[in-house]
């Protein structure tokens, strides 16, 4: 499972969305075979992100509130180990995005803010650069330039104090 939730990443990074989306469906066949609880989470949050980049939003936001669903802070904090990020919390992110898309900005809101407060509790620092990376994002589709900038220069500072590169330069971009 692990090496192929690897080459899903492989795929999903290099933008082979139609691929990414193939290995996330074979990801969640496996786990609703094994029935194995961090599989599941993970499958749906790697499916439902690779609809999303694919525009299926209606089909990403159910995969996704699954995962969100499945998520427990405590239970999967160990996950960011294991699987480079904490996928519960990427699931919410994407989830806060796919509800904006689809025309409910205060549901995103609210799963961003959720988010947020998790990540803060976590102990992953990449997970937390990438919470709020997409909280500043959604303040900024919301034309709350204040609240997106305050974000933003946190993970600005994050992301150099860690050395994500990747993050930096999406905040220098933000």
């Amino acid at each position: 499972f692990r090496a192929l939730f690897g080459l899903w990443r492989h795929h999903f990074a290099r933008a082979e969305l139609q691929r990414g989306r193939e290995i996330g469906e074979e990801l969640l066949q496996r786990a609703q075979a094994s029935q194995d609880g961090d599989h599941l989470l993970v499958a749906h949050a790697a499916l439902g992100m690779s609809l999303y980049f694919l525009g299926e939003i209606a089909a990403a936001r159910g995969h996704l509130e699954e995962g969100v669903r499945l998520y427990d802070p405590e239970w999967h904090r160990s996950q960011a180990s294991v699987y480079g990020r904490d996928a519960g919390l990427s699931g919410y992110c994407y989830l806060a995005q796919a509800l904006w898309a689809l025309g409910y900005p205060d549901q995103a809101r609210n799963r961003m803010e959720a988010a947020l407060s998790l990540a803060r509790r976590q102990t992953d620092p990449y997970t937390l650069t990438l919470v709020l990376y997409y909280v500043s994002v959604l303040h900024n589709y919301r034309g709350e330039w204040q609240e997106s900038q305050a974000q933003n220069e946190a993970m600005l500072a994050l992301a150099t104090e860690r050395g994500f590169p990747l993050w930096a330069a999406a905040g220098a971009m933000n």
